[in-house]
């Protein structure tokens, strides 16, 4: 067995593909369940993970107590376990567009929508120094459903029959299966640190909508607009993803769902 890891968030869009990843590479996953665990009890959550004895702990989950990132990422510095936390471009306010580095200041105002993440990554930091922290954009997936861009534009088109989509703003993205097998790969193969995870080499989400739509034979009506105006990629020449424009110039071989 390589290893034994407690991931969070296996409800939502990244962690399912984190623990395949894991589980082919032959660990044991083990999903922390808030049902069973309260993870706004520091008890409750030492209990289980006591039980547990984990190698490693993935923090992924993107909702919970305030308190419940620095907790993990102490506990795991404690008992010598790698910790991953996901954090998100969002820690970069609009006050500074980007790209951003690993060494650009994180702004966000901790009131503003995203700053908890910001505020998380420096609890974590002040706790554990050997943490990975793994900034990630919106995710692109081989599907329309869940938290992804795919399931946001056909969800748009659904509704208003047509997708308004900026030429100006180039967003941080890459596709999920990638995001999970770097999740695993920069613990195993990284110094511990801050990590940024992009596979946009600098289209535009107009770019992206026409992309998608072609490889999915979509028919969807999309309009080109100049708003918002941003280049929020996140550049870290360490990470070196896979491009976006590999996977959605493929021709997909099957048709999924209707305009």
């Amino acid at each position: 067995m390589a290893g034994r890891a407690v991931l969070t968030g296996l409800n939502g869009t990244v962690a399912p593909l984190v623990k395949e990843v894991l589980e082919r590479q032959g660990f044991e996953v083990i999903k922390f369940d808030r049902e069973k665990v309260d993870n706004s009890s520091e008890d409750s959550m030492r209990a289980f993970l006591d039980q547990v004895q984990p190698t490693h702990l993935y923090h992924i989950a993107s909702n919970g107590p305030m308190t419940w990132p620095g907790f993990l990422a102490k506990y795991a510095y404690e008992h010598q376990i790698v910790f991953v936390f996901t954090s998100s471009e969002i820690v970069f306010s609009d006050k500074n567009n980007g790209p951003y580095t690993v060494d650009s200041p994180a702004d966000k105002d901790p009131k503003d929508f995203g700053g908890d993440k910001l505020v998380f990554e420096n609890d974590i930091r002040s706790v554990n120094p050997k943490a990975y922290i793994c900034r990630l954009g919106w995710q692109l997936g081989d599907s329309f459903e869940g938290n992804t861009i795919l399931a946001f534009l056909q969800k748009t088109h659904e509704e208003q029959g047509r997708i308004e989509a900026s030429s100006k703003w180039i967003p941080t993205t890459s596709f999920i299966k990638d995001t999970a097998e770097f999740l695993y790969r920069i613990p195993k193969e990284m110094e511990p640190g801050i990590y940024h995870l992009n596979g946009n080499p600098g289209i535009s989400f107009f770019e992206i909508a026409k992309l998608v739509n072609d490889k999915y034979q979509k028919g969807w009506t999309i309009v080109e607009t100049d708003k918002p105006i941003r280049d929020s990629r996140l550049l870290d020449p360490r990470v070196k993803m896979p491009m976006i424009t590999e996977h959605l110039q493929e021709r997909s071989h099957y048709q999924v769902g209707g305009a």
